[in-house]
């Protein structure tokens, strides 16, 4: 797996954009919602997670994000956060 963070400087918020290699995919987790509906891409893997409701806990969103993924099985739609509030998590770390 390869992971990477993405700074979106017109809307000041972090994301986490990462490569399955062994599984041929890639995803782009936001925490806002933002959709990952691109054509260009068939590999483009969806998963289900949580969405920050304030302007503030992205980063710790993609903490979150992260850590997950390391636990994960990528065939699942779905990451398992174990913490699911992000202040506790801000917390953690």
């Amino acid at each position: 797996m390869i992971a990477g963070l993405v700074y979106d400087p017109l809307r000041h918020h972090w994301c986490l954009f990462f490569v399955d290699v062994k599984n041929q995919s890639f995803s782009f987790l936001d925490s806002l919602g933002a959709e990952n509906d691109n054509i260009y891409f068939e590999k483009w893997k969806k998963f289900v997670h949580p969405l920050q409701n304030d302007g503030v806990s992205c980063g710790v969103f993609v903490c979150m994000f992260f850590e997950s993924l390391l636990n994960v099985d990528v065939r699942d739609n779905e990451l398992k956060i174990k913490e699911k509030c992000p202040y506790r998590f801000r917390k953690k770390i």
